[in-house]
């Protein structure tokens, strides 16, 4: 329960900032695909932006772990499809 509770704190005092979420996504699952060779990492969002007010660092942390899990639990020469 404190751990929750460490984490819910850290969110509430992180600074909040514009982000555009697509822009992210297409960032974050192009560095995964070069650095995973063995998996192909197919990511679809909506044309338009999509603008969010949070932090960059946590909302790509929470990413990284979904992207992560997809991968280790991925075989060698899957398709891991992100949207």
């Amino acid at each position: 329960m404190s751990a929750a509770t460490r984490v819910e704190q850290s969110i509430s005092a992180a600074e909040k900032e514009p982000i555009e979420l697509c822009e992210l996504l297409h960032n974050l699952v192009a560095a995964y695909q070069s650095a995973n060779k063995t998996k192909r990492i197919l990511i679809q969002t909506p044309d338009e932006r999509i603008l969010l007010l949070g932090n960059t660092d946590l909302l790509a942390q929470m990413f990284d772990k979904l992207l992560e899990n997809a991968i280790d639990f991925t075989a060698d020469e899957g398709v891991i499809k992100f949207s």
